[in-house]
């Protein structure tokens, strides 16, 4: 086994370096076995070393000034290197490459991922080269310039024999290029980026092409242009991964670049104003963000704040209304924010939902807070369009001056950062940007790939906790909980880490995991405990789970698989968030209803629950929250309300489960109370399967 490196800057063509047994010195000086020509460099700046009997590649720093980073963090001791690992000199990276997986894996006709996924992890790896080039572009004003220029910087990026970027009015000529139409329009069909390479099954490309890497180039959800870039030397290196993040980041800059020029290249009012709501378009408002920069630089005592907006919800306005009132309803919007503003600020469109405002002279961050609380407010009074009316919040993003920029775009990347982040706290939020947001943001790519990691190495796990029958005293069932059991932080509970689940593509696969391995489990514990009265295993459904027309299917077959009967298996809804699509939902709740197994509205007293909506849902049991059950021993009024909950419950013809019961004192006012179950650590936290097993040897009685 043996270790290769691929060596990239902004300014030099691509290069790769096969690792000799022993030290390789790096750095500035040229008797350096890798000379890295930076002026960030140090003389002497680190050192490789490869031991061939252990296969290990460590690298460390030789004290440099301005240190040596591995995978976005600085190294300070000897790190141990692994495949596709990524140092970073100065704006040099470094790519490290384990000959026995590198290249091996040969890919299928159209492998392509998620495009946003994609660009984010571009982002993660290639900031460096990204960051030259857009500064680059920044500068080019016409187009075919921009195509030189993204051309050659992806020729020399990624050693290919030809790249090329197409506009859309020219993809005719790629059929003839590529001996295929079936590429072309598979890439425009999902907008995803593709590796191809000879030997591809499914595909075939023209005899001179050996390699093909291919991204579609996306202004406002289209299809605008395509890049690709081509290898014809059979001998070479096919692309790789690396190479497919790579042509996705170059393919976002070259989309803000060609939506730019194709801005200045228009008559000079379309040019500068959106056509539906004739605010300025982003053109404009780059060209007085710019301009307000140059101010700040002029007189210290300026400064601007730039609210990046983004309407909560809208697709529902569209899906529901219909695109041409969608677009009235944008209108409004539009002209609900010009309200809240002077003629010196900048209202601007960027298209779809999305506004932005360059608010002129700031004196302070109050001023701030006053004009988003404005806006937040008249945004929210009801919208009539054909005589309904409908209720809109504002997601507001804002950066201020005061943070130092260069250039408009940088200013209006971070305004959009906080705008997500502030998405993160809840709709008709405010967020205002600061510098952790880029690390939070970095740290959230790098645990979405960890997830991904762990659920192709089994490291998810369940454990449960027992849930008490008030009537008998002894365990009815158990609450199937999932934990991951991370080889960097130990176990962790679904709140560190679930959430983020469901932007890794893998939520419905890891849904799907714990129902049938809590069903399976579930079946084992009934068969080694011998009980006349099994144990109920009850999982928690998200509402994606609700939304898959599958799921009756899948619980059918998952039940006759592990020989788990219908009423041992309760299914759990939470209260917190109401079913996005209710006129889906409940025909499947009722279908599942109707099978014997029993539904369970959990978190109750958090959430949206009206009189109307509890009985409208085809349920079985409350969970009441374990926030109200915490207040029981010192408030009275939280005795009222559960002492109600529990009265509506046995009115409704419904079972009751307490969570988070943790003190004896709770425990008596619900038996008091005539609730139907309990659970909490009063009993015990949650267990592994085999803690269950020795929990039921014990004595039956846990009251």
């Amino acid at each position: 086994m043996a270790w290769e490196l691929i060596i990239q800057s902004p300014s030099a063509e691509r290069t790769y370096v096969s690792v000799k047994p022993g030290r390789t010195t790096l750095g500035r000086k040229a008797q350096n076995d890798i000379v890295i020509e930076d002026e960030v460099a140090s003389r002497d700046h680190a050192i490789l070393e490869f031991d061939r009997a252990t296969n290990r590649l460590i690298v460390w720093d030789s004290g440099s000034t301005n240190g040596t980073f591995v995978n976005g963090k600085k190294i300070i001791k000897a790190h141990t290197l692994e495949h596709n690992d990524q140092l970073r000199i100065g704006a040099h990276l470094i790519t490290v490459l384990s000959t026995e997986t590198a290249g091996l894996k040969e890919p299928k006709a159209y492998q392509s991922g998620n495009y946003n996924e994609l660009l984010l992890h571009s982002a993660d790896n290639y900031t460096v080269l990204l960051l030259e080039f857009s500064k680059q572009l920044s500068k080019i004003q016409n187009l075919a310039e921009a195509q030189e220029t993204i051309t050659k910087f992806l020729k020399r990026m990624l050693n290919a024999d030809k790249c090329r970027v197409v506009l859309a009015e020219h993809f005719d000529e790629l059929i003839i290029e590529f001996g295929s139409g079936k590429i072309i329009d598979h890439v425009t069909q999902t907008q995803s980026a593709v590796i191809i390479s000879r030997n591809s099954s499914g595909t075939s490309l023209k005899g001179e092409i050996t390699s093909l890497v291919l991204s579609p180039v996306l202004i406002d959800q289209k299809v605008a242009a395509l890049i690709y870039a081509t290898k014809k030397d059979k001998a070479a290196r096919p692309f790789e991964e690396l190479d497919l993040l790579l042509i996705v980041g170059v393919s976002h800059h070259a989309a803000m670049t060609i939506q730019r020029l194709k801005y200045e290249q228009a008559l000079v009012v379309s040019a500068n104003y959106d056509m539906l709501t004739e605010l300025p378009n982003r053109k404009l408002l780059l060209e007085r963000l710019s301009n307000a920069i140059a101010r700040t630089k002029r007189q210290k005592d300026y400064g601007f704040a730039l609210f990046f907006i983004d309407v909560d919800d809208f697709k529902l306005v569209n899906d529901s209304l219909g695109h041409a009132l969608g677009d009235q309803m944008l209108w409004e919007v539009g002209r609900r924010l010009q309200a809240n503003f002077r003629e010196t600020d900048t209202v601007a469109r960027f298209g779809g939902d999305e506004f932005a405002v360059l608010y002129d002279d700031i004196r302070s961050v109050n001023d701030v807070l006053r004009i988003a609380q404005r806006i937040m407010e008249h945004a929210s009074e009801p919208y009539t369009i054909n005589n309904q009316e409908f209720v809109l919040s504002l997601s507001i993003g804002v950066t201020l001056s005061s943070t130092g920029y260069e250039f408009a775009e940088d200013v209006l990347r971070d305004a959009d950062i906080a705008m997500y982040k502030s998405k993160e706290i809840g709709q008709g939020s405010l967020k205002i940007y600061d510098n952790e947001m880029h690390a939070q943001l970095m740290n959230s790519l790098k645990l979405q790939t960890e997830i991904r990691k762990a659920y192709k190495l089994k490291e998810f796990l369940l454990q449960y906790q027992p849930i008490i029958s008030l009537e008998t005293g002894r365990i009815a069932g158990v609450e199937a909980l999932i934990r991951w059991n991370s080889r960097h932080a130990g176990l962790l509970k679904p709140d560190q880490f679930f959430s983020s689940i469901n932007t890794t593509g893998i939520l419905s696969d890891v849904e799907k995991w714990v129902l049938r391995t809590a069903c399976e489990q579930i079946a084992q514990i009934n068969i080694q405990s011998k009980r006349s009265d099994p144990l109920y295993v009850s999982v928690n459904l998200t509402n994606k789970q609700l939304e898959n027309p599958g799921l009756a299917e899948l619980i059918d077959e998952t039940l006759v698989e592990y020989g788990v009967k219908p009423d041992q298996l309760w299914l759990e809804i939470s209260e917190k968030t109401r079913l996005s699509d209710e006129t889906a939902a409940i025909p499947m709740l009722q279908t599942l209803r109707s099978r014997g197994i029993r539904l369970c509205l959990d978190d109750f007293g958090t959430g949206y629950s009206t009189l109307r909506y509890l009985s409208h849902l085809p349920i079985d049991v409350l969970k009441i929250d374990r926030s109200l059950i915490s207040d029981v021993d010192g408030n009275l009024e939280s005795r009222k309300i559960i002492q109600t909950v529990i009265g509506l419950a046995n009115n409704l013809g419904l079972g009751l489960v307490a969570e988070g019961v943790e003190t004896r004192a709770q425990l008596d006012f619900l038996k008091a109370s005539k609730c139907t179950y309990v659970q909490g650590y009063y009993f015990a936290e949650p267990l592994y399967p085999e803690q269950i097993l020795e929990l039921l040897k014990q004595d039956p009685s846990h009251l």
